[in-house]
C-alpha cells in the first residue's frame, strides 16, 4: 500500500528483500497473530478508515478492492475515487455542449433539440421535409410527404423515409451504427424512450400526421399497414389512400350523360340541354320554356339538346347565339362636339365644356354670358365665343388664370418702393400706403414728422431734436435719457429735507435721495444742496417731476413705478411699515400708538386696571403685573386665579376643589378632614348620632367610612332589614336546653329542667343537681369545668371522673355511681 513512512519518510522495503521478511514475514496482505502466531489477513478497509475516499472499500483475502460509484474512477495514486471528466468523450452530447459535473455531466443543447437521458444527450426536435427515396449517386432526393416530422421520426420509422430536411440528408441505412446512434436500435420502427432507456416500437398512427389519410392506420410492433376504403387505392409513395377515379374506366354512365368523379366514388350528370327523368334517362329540355327571359332584349328558338336567341334592335348574338349582347353604338363616334356613353340598346352624348345637348341629340355652343348669371367676367365684361368666352377687365383688374374672372393687379408687388418708406397695402382694384411712425401720408407719399413742433412737451425735463422719421431728446448734465426716449430722469442724488421753516430746509432724512424720490414719494418740502424747494401740487413743475401723483415715481422706461417707503430707516419706527400704492401704513404693535409716523410706546397702567388682583408697572411696550398670592399673570398679563389642584393633583387625599385665590380640600361620604385639612380620616357617625337606626330600633355600629344598624343579642334582622324582631333561639338553636324544655322570651330564652337537673344562674341551662353540689364544694376545686362541654354519660359521672384523677384519697370505690361521693371512693383508680 505505502512506499514509504515516518517524519522524516522512511523507504519501505523492496518485496522478497530479507529486511521486507522480516518487517512483513506474512508477505503482503498479511500479518502472525501476536498471541497463536498464525498469519491472518489485514482488514485495510477497517484499519485504514481514509482508504478508497469517496467510494466503497471492500476487503478481500490478502488485499481489498475499491468500488466507485458511477461517475467515478480509482486514482491509483491517490486510492481516492476522482471524478470523471465525461466530455473528454467526443460527441457524448452530439450537438450540444458538454458540462462536466461532479458525478456526472450535463448537455447544454442548441435551439430545436430537447434534453433527453437526465440532461445527458440532445435529441434533435426539428421537424422538416420527409422523402420517400434518396438517390446517393446525385445526392438527390424525391416522394416528399406531405407533412413535417423530426428527423428521429422519419428514418426510424418502418417504411416511412429515406432522407429527410432541405437540402436532403440521407437517413442512415438500419442495422448500422448510424442508425442504432439516431434511433437506439438497429430495427426500423423502434427508438429508445427518453426515461426508460429501453426500445419502444414507434406508433406511426398517432407520431406521424397525415399518414394513411383517406383511411385507417393500424399501427403494429415496429411497423404500421393502411386500409382504404372503396374507392380508394393505397399510394404507398405517398403513403395515403388515394382516390380511383371511376370515370377513366371507360363509359360508365347513360347517352347524353357525362360521368363526374367524386371522393371514393362517381355520379353521373345530364350533359347541357339534358335533364333526367324519372326513369333515369337523359332526354331534351325547353330551355326557353324552363328558364323565363333566358335570352334578355331577344326571342328565344328551342333545338335538340340546345336554343338560339334572335335578338332585338340594338343587341346582337354572341358566337354560339345563347344570349343578346348590347352593340356598342359609340364605335361609329355618333357625338360631335362630345363624348358617347354606350348604354343597354342605345347610347347618349356628353358633351364637351362649351357645347350642351340639343333636342336632336346634337352638341350645340352654349353662350356663358347668357348663362352665367352674371357671375363670370365679374370685375370686367363677358364676350362668348363658339364653345367658349373672353373676359375684358376694368382698370386695375387682369383676367384670372382658369379665365372666368377679373382679379385685382397687386401693386404694391409690381412696385415694391411704391410707398417708401412705408408700407404699400393693396386693395381691390388699388392701393394705399401706410406710413410708419414719424410720417404722414402727402400726396400719395410719406413725408417726416416735425415731433418737437407738434409736441412741444414731448421731452421733458430736456431738449428735443428732431430726426428724419423721429426725434431725440437731448438731456442736461446729471441726467439720463429713460428707455422710452421721451424723458431725462433726474440721477442725481442729495439731501432730502422733511420741513422747510422759516427759510431754511431742515429735519434731512437718513440717506439721500433723487429729487422726484424726495418730492413725489417721500413727501419732503425741500431738496439739493443748495436746497431747492419741492414744487406742490397742482403746479406744473410738479406735474414735470411728478407726472402720476403723489406717491409714484417715473421708471426706467416711462411707466409708473410705486416706491417703496417702508425702505426708509426712519418711517414707523419702533413699528412694521407696511407698503400701499402711491402710500404706506404703519402698524404698531402691542404696547404702542400710531403718533405721526412713527410708534410711542402706551402707558397701559394709566388705563383702568389692567392687572386685576395685582400692582401695574408700565415698561416700554407694554406693562407688568405683580399678581397677589394665589394669582399668576395670564396670557393678557391680567392677574388670573392659580389652579392648585390642576398644577398639583397630589395636594389633597381625595378630591383638591379650586377657589379664587385658593383652593379646599373634600373627602367622600363617610370621612372628614383632619387637622391638616388635607387628608381624610373616618367619621364616627354612631358618636356624632348621624345615622338613623333610632328611628328602626336598632344598635348604630360604626364602620369604616360607613357605619351599620345591627340588632342586639337576642334579635334579628328583618327581612327587609329595617328593623330588628325576636329571634326564637328554641328552633335557631336545636339542643339548646339540654337535659330540660326551652321557653322563648322577648329577647332571650329560659330553660324549665328535668328532674334531677336545675337551672342555671342565667336560666339558660340545666345543671346536675349532684355536679352543682360539687362544684359548689371547696373540696373539689378541680371541678370547674361545664357539663355541656363533656362527652358521652351523665354530668356527674364525667365530673366524677375527672375529680378524683385530680384528687388523690384512699378508700374502697361505690357500686352507686350516680350516688354522693362517699369517703372511700375517692381512692380508687379508674
Amino acid at each position: 500500500l505505502g512506499k514509504a513512512w515516518g517524519t522524516p519518510c522512511e523507504m519501505c522495503p523492496a518485496v522478497n528483500t530479507s529486511e521486507y521478511k522480516i518487517l512483513c514475514p506474512g508477505g503482503e496482505g498479511f500479518r502472525p497473530n501476536p498471541i497463536t502466531v498464525i498469519l491472518e489477513d489485514i482488514d485495510e478497509c477497517q484499519e485504514l478508515p481514509g482508504l478508497c475516499q469517496g467510494g466503497k472499500c471492500i476487503n478481500t483475502f490478502g488485499s481489498f478492492q475499491c468500488r466507485c460509484p458511477t461517475g467515478y474512477y480509482l486514482n491509483e495514486d491517490t486510492r481516492v475515487c476522482d471524478d470523471v471528466n465525461e466530455c473528454e468523450t467526443p460527441g457524448i452530447c452530439g450537438p450540444g455542449t458538454c458540462y462536466n459535473t461532479v458525478g456526472n455531466y450535463t448537455c447544454i443543447c442548441p435551439p430545436d433539440y430537447m434534453q433527453v437521458n437526465g440532461g445527458n444527450n440532445c435529441m434533435d426536435m426539428r421537424r422538416s421535409l420527409c422523402y420517400r427515396n434518396y438517390y446517393a449517386d446525385n445526392q438527390t432526393c424525391d416522394g416528399e410527404l406531405l407533412f413535417n416530422m423530426t428527423k428521429k421520426m422519419c428514418c426510424c420509422s418502418y417504411n416511412i423515409g429515406r432522407a429527410w430536411n432541405k437540402p436532403c440528408e440521407q437517413c442512415p441505412i438500419p442495422s448500422t451504427d448510424e442508425f442504432a446512434t439516431l434511433c437506439g436500435s438497429q430495427r426500423p420502427g423502434f427508438v429508445i424512450d427518453i426515461y426508460t432507456g429501453l426500445p419502444v416500437d414507434i406508433d406511426e398512427c398517432r407520431e406521424i400526421p397525415g399518414v394513411c389519410e383517406n383511411g385507417v392506420c393500424i399501427n403494429m410492433v415496429g411497423s404500421f399497414r393502411c386500409e382504404c376504403p372503396v374507392g380508394f387505392f393505397y399510394n404507398d409513395k405517398l403513403l395515403v389512400c388515394e382516390d380511383i377515379d371511376e370515370c377513366q374506366n371507360g363509359p360508365v354512365c347513360q347517352r347524353n350523360a357525362e360521368c363526374i368523379n367524386t371522393a371514393g366514388s362517381y355520379r353521373c350528370d345530364c350533359k347541357p340541354g339534358y335533364r333526367f327523368t324519372s326513369t333515369g334517362q337523359c332526354n331534351d329540355r325547353n330551355e326557353c320554356q324552363e328558364i323565363p327571359n333566358i335570352c334578355s332584349h331577344g326571342q328565344c328558338i328551342d333545338t335538340v339538346g340546345s336554343f338560339y336567341c334572335l335578338c332585338h334592335t340594338g343587341f346582337k348574338t354572341n358566337d354560339d347565339q345563347t344570349m343578346c349582347l348590347d352593340i356598342n353604338e359609340c364605335e361609329r363616334d355618333a357625338c360631335g362636339n362630345g363624348t358617347c356613353r354606350n348604354t343597354i340598346g342605345s347610347f347618349n352624348c356628353r358633351c364637351n365644356h362649351g357645347f350642351i345637348l340639343s333636342h336632336n341629340n346634337d352638341c350645340i355652343d352654349v353662350d356663358e354670358c347668357a348663362s352665367g348669371n352674371g357671375n363670370l367676367c365679374r370685375n370686367g365684361q363677358c364676350i362668348n365665343t363658339v364653345g367658349s368666352f373672353q373676359c375684358q377687365c376694368n382698370e386695375g383688374y387682369e383676367v384670372a388664370p382658369d379665365g372666368r374672372t377679373c382679379v385685382d393687379i397687386n401693386e404694391c408687388l409690381l412696385e415694391p418702393r411704391k410707398c417708401a418708406p412705408g408700407t404699400c397695402q393693396n386693395l381691390d382694384g388699388s392701393y394705399r400706403c401706410i406710413c410708419p411712425p414719424g410720417y404722414s401720408l402727402q400726396n400719395e407719399k410719406c413725408e417726416d414728422i416735425d415731433e418737437c413742433v407738434e409736441e412741444p412737451e414731448i421731452c421733458a425735463l430736456g431738449t428735443c431734436s428732431n430726426t428724419e422719421g423721429s426725434f431725440k431728446c437731448l438731456c442736461p448734465e446729471g441726467f439720463s435719457l429713460s428707455s422710452s426716449g421721451r424723458r431725462c430722469q433726474d440721477l442725481r442724488m442729495s439731501y432730502c429735507y422733511a420741513k422747510f421753516e422759516g427759510g431754511k430746509c431742515s429735519s434731512p432724512k437718513s440717506r439721500n435721495h433723487s429729487k422726484q424720490e424726495c418730492c413725489c414719494a417721500l413727501k419732503g418740502e425741500g431738496w439739493g444742496d443748495p436746497c431747492e424747494l419741492c414744487p406742490t401740487e397742482p403746479d406744473e413743475a410738479f406735474r414735470q417731476i411728478c407726472p402720476y401723483g403723489s406717491g409714484i415715481i417715473v421708471g426706467p422706461d416711462d411707466s409708473a413705478v410705486d416706491m417703496d417707503e417702508c425702505k426708509e430707516p426712519d418711517v414707523c419706527k419702533h413699528g412694521q411699515c407696511i407698503n400701499t400704492d402711491g402710500s404706506y401704513r404703519c402698524e404698531c404693535p402691542f404696547g404702542y400708538i400710531l403718533a405721526g409716523n412713527e410708534c410711542v410706546d402706551t402707558d397701559e397702567c394709566s388705563v383702568g386696571n389692567p392687572c386685576g388682583n395685582g400692582t401695574c408697572k408700565n415698561v416700554i411696550g407694554g406693562f407688568e403685573c405683580t399678581c397677589e398670592e394665589g394669582f399668576e399673570p395670564g396670557p393678557m398679563m391680567t392677574c388670573e386665579d392659580i389652579n392648585e389642584c390642576a398644577q398639583n393633583p397630589l395636594l389633597c387625599a381625595f378630591r383638591c376643589v379650586n377657589t379664587y385665590g385658593s383652593y379646599e380640600c373634600k373627602c367622600p361620604v363617610g370621612y372628614v378632614l383632619r387637622e391638616d385639612r388635607r387628608m381624610c380620616k373616618d367619621e364616627d357617625e354612631c358618636e356624632e348620632g348621624k345615622h338613623d337606626c333610632t328611628e328602626k330600633q336598632m344598635e348604630c355600629k360604626n364602620l369604616i367610612g360607613t357605619y351599620m344598624c345591627i340588632c342586639g343579642p337576642g334579635y334579628q334582622r328583618r327581612p327587609d332589614g329595617e328593623g330588628c324582631v325576636d329571634e326564637n333561639e328554641c328552633q335557631t338553636k336545636p339542643g339548646i336546653c339540654e337535659n330540660g324544655r326551652c321557653l322563648n322570651t322577648r329577647g332571650s330564652y329560659t330553660c324549665e329542667c328535668n328532674d334531677g337537673f336545675t337551672a342555671s344562674p342565667n336560666q339558660d341551662e340545666c345543671l346536675d343537681v349532684i355536679l352543682s353540689l360539687l362544684l359548689l364544694s371547696p373540696a373539689f376545686p378541680s371541678c370547674f369545668f361545664s357539663p355541656r362541654t363533656i362527652g358521652k354519660g351523665t354530668a356527674s359521672q364525667r365530673c366524677y371522673k375527672t375529680c378524683v384523677r385530680s384528687a388523690p384519697a384512699t378508700g374502697t370505690p361505690s357500686p352507686n355511681r350516680n350516688a354522693a361521693v362517699t369517703e372511700g371512693e375517692a381512692g380508687v383508680p379508674l
